[in-house]
């Protein structure tokens, strides 16, 4: 019945997703305050994690990259790594970096 339908299609939307953009980062750190001015300059809302006083977040950062990301910042889109400023930044230059966030943005709402 469509009444049903309506229901899980709106319990599906509603679950709990992930931050849009999250950023793993630390103070004093000029990599994370170049990529973190970049997303605020474009508009971009996210979601910072400071690794140095969240001992969680440093744990989740670390499993979500495989343990290879021992760095900041990590950046993840639509919980995608996107990797560092750097990776990010090339991504905003080649057009990936939109494309990521249009297709997080709309997929599955």
């Amino acid at each position: 019945n469509m009444f049903a339908l309506f229901v899980v299609s709106l319990a599906y939307n509603l679950k709990a997703r992930p931050p849009l953009v999250e950023v793993f980062s630390m103070p004093n750190c000029k990599h994370c305050d170049v990529a973190k001015v970049y997303l605020e300059d474009s508009g971009i809302k996210f979601v910072e994690f400071d690794v140095s006083k969240d001992r969680a977040a440093k744990i989740d950062m670390l499993l979500r990259t495989g343990g290879t990301a021992r760095t900041v910042p990590q950046i993840f889109i639509g919980g995608e790594h996107v990797g560092g400023c750097s990776e990010m930044l090339r991504e905003a230059k080649g057009g990936k970096l939109a494309t990521r966030l249009w297709h997080n943005r709309w997929v599955g709402c």
